[in-house]
């Protein structure tokens, strides 16, 4: 089309006097002006999307989904080049690797940052009761009442583009777990203050990347990992680990993509507004997909000879005694000197939960 109506431009440029010719000119000028810059608006935004885990992992299928609904939504413009495997970025340092511009979005685990975050640190057993679905529904309005919880990563220079309310995590371990007690000398790779939960029963819980953890469990240097039933398969944990002691303890809504803010801002609002879409859908996802993943995990570990161990009532009330008593008291405590509102929020995210 663009080239017919040229050619009928120059052919009217022709049969024209001098005045018309140099109207037809400058017309035939703005014309072609006018569809190449068309054509540079159309140019494909690429993002380099970093992430520690294996493509064929659950997340990553996820964020596989993600990439094509956000490159369909978009018509095309912005295409994900992902980075797996740690391959881009550390883990344990995503956040601030984001935020000077090695990633333009990356998964990230701020329950490994060494500093900051304190919401979302705790939030990770603050809202560990609750199934994940109800959990996110209320974490949401939680979001709506207190801002700070997000100027938390704004203030690092990142853009939460999704949130994780996972499943629920288990023991796995080189040796059975019956009793909290059985924890005692056994070194577990765990996440943020459940770390201190685990420590109270004798165990020495570790921070540890995912993508040391197989190498570390394969030589005893851990015996155990605080993790979904799911990666038995997927991180080939019943190769190396051969009890899972069914604690049911559920990881709150957390940050899971971080965007670079600059890079964010400087996108067209359009695509802005197609990300922020999509953050829901990213999260109800990854629900969904671990529900079923988990139940593939399950009978790959029985098929791999894993024993599956339930606490009794009375070892299970011990566990959630020290959540409360350990972890959430002492960080509402931490939260409130700080002037967060933890307390409020805390009740308030029990209630809307329910």
């Amino acid at each position: 089309m663009f080239l017919y109506i040229f050619v009928m431009l120059c052919r009217n440029y022709t049969r024209g006097g001098r005045k018309m010719r140099k109207g037809w000119l400058v017309l035939s000028f703005l014309f072609i002006l006018a569809n190449v810059g068309g054509v540079w608006s159309q140019e494909v935004i690429e993002l380099k999307f970093a992430s520690p885990f294996s493509p064929d992992h659950t997340f990553s299928k996820i964020d596989k989904l993600w990439f094509e609904k956000i490159e369909k939504e978009t018509g095309g413009k912005v295409k994900f080049k992902p980075y797996w495997g740690g391959t881009l970025i550390s883990v344990g340092s995503a956040v601030d690797e984001v935020a000077m511009g090695a990633a333009d979005v990356a998964h990230a685990a701020v329950h490994l940052e060494k500093a900051g975050f304190e919401f979302a640190k705790a939030a990770i057993l603050f809202f560990s009761y609750a199934e994940p679905e109800s959990a996110y529904k209320g974490f949401k309005e939680l979001l709506k009442r207190y801002p700070q919880i997000e100027k938390e990563y704004t203030d690092r220079g990142v853009k939460v583009v999704a949130w994780t309310s996972t499943l629920q995590y288990q023991l796995i371990t080189k040796k059975p777990v019956k009793k909290l007690d059985d924890l005692k000398g056994m070194r577990i790779r765990a996440l943020g203050d459940m770390m201190y939960v685990l420590n109270s029963f004798g165990a020495e819980a570790i921070a540890l990347p995912i993508s040391e953890m197989y190498e570390a469990l394969s030589k005893g240097i851990i015996q155990g990992v605080y993790l979904p039933v799911e990666s038995l398969k997927t991180m080939r944990v019943a190769e190396v680990a051969k009890f899972c002691t069914m604690i049911n303890v559920g990881q709150g809504p957390n940050a899971s993509r971080l965007f670079n803010l600059k890079k964010f801002n400087s996108l067209p609002p359009e695509i802005r507004k197609v990300i922020e879409n999509n953050i829901d859908y990213w999260t109800l996802e990854s629900i969904k997909a671990f529900r079923e993943s988990d139940k593939i995990g399950m009978e790959y570990g029985k098929q791999q000879g894993v024993e599956f161990i339930e606490l009794s009532k009375e070892e299970r009330d011990k566990l959630i005694d020290a959540i409360e008593r350990i972890v959430i008291e002492q960080k509402i405590k931490e939260l409130e000197n700080k002037g967060i509102p933890a307390r409020r929020i805390y009740e308030d995210g029990k209630i809307l939960m329910r």
